[in-house]
C-alpha cells in the first residue's frame, strides 16, 4: 500500500511515519500503516466559549499569512497542512487525531477523504471541549494522523437487533458464536495459559487463609510516600460540596462495618463524607449509625438486598464529592492513603484509579489488582 504526498509550499506540514503506540493486548501492530503530520510552526490556542470564529484567539510568532491553522466556530480549530494525498484505487483516507496524544481541553474530529481518483487537500479539525481553556502546539508536534482506509471497508451497515423475549433467536446467535473458529481458538489460548498458572494444592494449603481469625487482627499499614505542599493543594478544584464521597455497600459485615466506616473517617480530609448502604443485612451490622449518628455518614437502608452495582449506585445517586471512591465494607486503611489516587485523577488521561488490595489481617501479602480475597485491605 503507497500513499503519495505533494507539498503544496515551503511552510506546509512535516511528515513522518507514525510513531508505534505501546501496545495492547489484542490490539493490531500499527507500525507503518500510517503518517503523522507535524505543525511547521508552535502556536497557542484560546476559546472564550462564544459561537463564533472570533471567539477563538491564535497567537503565533510565524508570519499570520501562512495560515496553517485558523479558528472556527463552536470553538474549533482547522489545521490545513498544505499537502495533497493521493491513495491506490482500493484506498480512500482517514484523517483523525494523532495516535496515544491526547491534549487537554481539545479533541479531535475525525474525517475521511476520497483521494483514489485525484490528489485531495485534507484539513482536520479540533474542538475545545471547555471554554476559558488554553492550549499550545510546539513546532514538529503532530496534529494528524493518516491512515489508508478500504473502500471495501464503506459497505453499508445492515442492524440487526435480537429482544430478549426472543428465545429462539438468542439461541441462534450463541450457538453461532460457539461454534465459530476464531472463538475455539480463544478458549484454546485460554486453556494454555491456565495450565502454565494453575495452583498446586501445595501452594494452596501454603496460603493458609483458614488460620485469619475473625474479626482479623489490626496491623498499622505504612502511608503512601508524601506528596509535594504544592502539589496537595491542587488536589481538589473546591466546586463541590464535598471533597471525597465513599460509598459503602454491606451486607452481613458482622463488626466489620464499624472498623471499616472509623477507618475512614479517621483517615480521610476535612469536607469529606462516607455513604453506607445497609444492603438488606440481617445481624444488624449498621445499627451502630442508628444509635450513634454521625455527621459525615449518611445511612441508607434496603430492605432487601439489591446486588452490589444496585447498592452503590443507590448511594451514588447521594453523594456530593468531587472524587467518589467505591469501596468494600471490610477495609483497613493506611493514613494519607487517598492523597495518590486524588492526584493520579488530576492527569488530564486519567477518569478512573483502582489501587492495590492486599487480604485483610495478612499485612505481609502482597497487594494485587483486582484479586478476589476473603477480607481486603488497601
Amino acid at each position: 500500500m503507497k500513499i503519495i504526498a505533494f507539498p503544496l509550499y515551503e511552510h506546509a506540514a512535516v511528515l513522518r511515519p507514525a510513531a508505534e503506540p505501546r501496545a495492547q493486548t489484542g490490539e493490531i501492530p500499527f507500525a507503518g500503516l500510517g503518517i503523522d503530520l507535524l505543525c511547521p510552526q508552535a502556536f497557542e490556542a484560546t476559546w472564550n466559549g462564544g459561537p463564533t470564529a472570533e471567539d477563538v484567539e491564535i497567537h503565533s510568532t510565524a508570519d499570520a499569512s501562512q495560515g496553517f491553522v485558523r479558528s472556527g466556530g463552536e470553538g474549533r480549530l482547522t489545521f490545513h497542512p498544505g499537502v495533497q494525498f493521493k491513495t491506490e484505487s482500493d484506498q480512500i483516507l482517514w484523517a483523525r487525531g494523532p495516535i496515544d496524544q491526547p491534549k487537554e481541553g481539545l479533541a479531535p474530529l475525525e474525517t475521511m477523504v476520497d483521494s483514489s481518483v485525484l490528489p485531495c487537500t485534507l484539513t482536520l479539525s479540533w474542538r475545545f471541549t471547555r471554554p476559558g481553556c488554553s492550549v499550545r502546539f510546539e513546532a514538529g508536534e503532530p496534529f494528524c494522523t493518516v491512515l489508508p482506509y478500504p473502500k471495501s471497508g464503506l459497505q453499508e451497515v445492515a442492524l440487526e437487533v435480537v429482544r430478549p423475549d426472543d428465545e429462539d433467536a438468542f439461541a441462534w446467535e450463541l450457538q453461532r458464536m460457539i461454534d465459530a473458529p476464531a472463538l475455539a481458538a480463544v478458549f484454546e489460548r485460554l486453556g494454555a495459559a491456565a495450565a502454565e498458572s494453575a495452583t498446586s494444592p501445595e501452594k494452596l494449603a501454603a496460603l493458609d487463609l483458614d488460620e485469619i481469625p475473625f474479626p482479623p487482627p489490626f496491623h498499622v499499614i505504612p502511608p503512601p510516600r508524601a506528596l509535594p505542599a504544592e502539589r496537595m493543594e491542587k488536589l481538589f478544584r473546591g466546586d463541590y460540596p464535598a471533597r471525597i464521597s465513599v460509598i459503602l455497600p454491606a451486607t452481613n459485615e458482622s463488626v466489620l462495618l464499624r472498623r471499616t466506616v472509623e477507618q475512614f473517617e479517621a483517615t480521610l480530609p476535612p469536607d469529606s463524607e462516607i455513604v453506607v448502604i445497609d444492603n438488606g443485612s440481617t445481624d444488624g451490622c449498621a445499627d451502630f449509625l442508628v444509635e450513634e449518628p454521625r455527621e459525615t455518614v449518611q445511612l441508607i437502608r434496603t430492605s432487601e438486598p439489591l446486588g452490589v452495582a444496585a447498592a452503590r449506585n443507590r448511594g451514588l445517586a447521594q453523594a456530593r464529592g468531587e472524587i467518589v471512591v467505591f469501596s468494600d465494607a471490610h477495609m483497613d486503611l493506611p493514613e494519607g492513603w487517598w492523597q495518590p489516587i486524588a492526584d493520579t485523577l488530576n492527569r488530564p488521561e486519567v477518569g478512573v484509579v483502582g489501587p492495590g488490595i492486599g487480604v485483610m489481617g495478612k499485612p505481609d501479602r502482597r497487594a494485587g489488582f483486582g484479586q478476589r480475597d476473603r477480607k481486603s485491605v488497601v
